[in-house]
Formats: structure tokens, C-alpha cells, sequence
């Protein structure tokens, strides 16, 4: 029985993932938007990045290592979060291929390692 929900709830997840819009996608789509829909995505870019800060807070607070390390309290705003996915893409064309979500997370691994 415990194999089974384990299945349904990996194959539920995968459904999940696959739905959301790739890296490569997300960037097609903002490139050829009006200035309306452009400002509504680098809105929702910019709440995944709220997303992986709390989550980086709460990692920092249980004193467990850190998804990444921004230098000081700096606050991005939605286009140098934008800034950061495109040019993290290009240096690594694999982050094209993942969920805009997780691209955003591996993007800002890289941007701002860790020591």
C-alpha cells in the first residue's frame, strides 16, 4: 500500500512539474510580450524569487546550509531577478530545459554561490 501512494504521489508531481512553463518558454514568451504582459511575468518571476528567499531565511535560521548566499540584505527588483534567469541561461543552457521555478533557484545557485 505505502508503494503505491509513494507512485500516485510521485506521478502527481511530475504531472505538477510538467505543467509549469521551462526556462526556455517563460524567456520565449516574455520576449515577444507587450509591456502589459511583460510586467505581469517579471511580477510572477519576482514571486518565486519571495518564495526561495523565505525559504533561504528559514534554512539560515535552522542554521542548515543555504540554497544560495546573496550578498548583504539586497533586495532585487523583478527586472534584475529577470536579469539574473537570462543570464545565468546563457552561461549554462541546461537551466533552459527546467521549470521556470526551479531555473530561477539554479540561476541564483550561480549567481550567488556560496563560500
Amino acid at each position: 500500500m505505502r508503494a503505491v501512494l509513494v507512485v500516485v504521489c510521485l506521478l502527481l508531481s511530475a504531472a505538477t512539474a510538467s505543467a509549469e512553463m521551462t526556462v526556455k518558454d517563460f524567456l520565449a514568451r516574455f520576449d515577444r510580450a507587450n509591456a502589459s504582459d511583460k510586467e505581469f511575468l517579471q511580477t510572477m518571476l519576482g514571486q518565486v524569487d519571495i518564495g526561495l528567499g523565505w525559504a533561504n531565511s528559514r534554512l539560515g535560521f535552522l542554521k542548515r546550509p543555504k540554497l544560495y548566499c546573496e550578498a548583504g540584505n539586497v533586495a532585487l527588483t523583478d527586472a534584475q531577478v529577470l536579469a539574473v534567469l537570462r543570464r545565468q541561461s546563457e552561461r549554462k543552457p541546461i537551466i533552459l530545459q527546467a521549470p521556470y521555478g526551479l531555473g530561477l533557484l539554479m540561476a541564483f545557485e550561480e549567481e550567488f554561490r556560496c563560500p
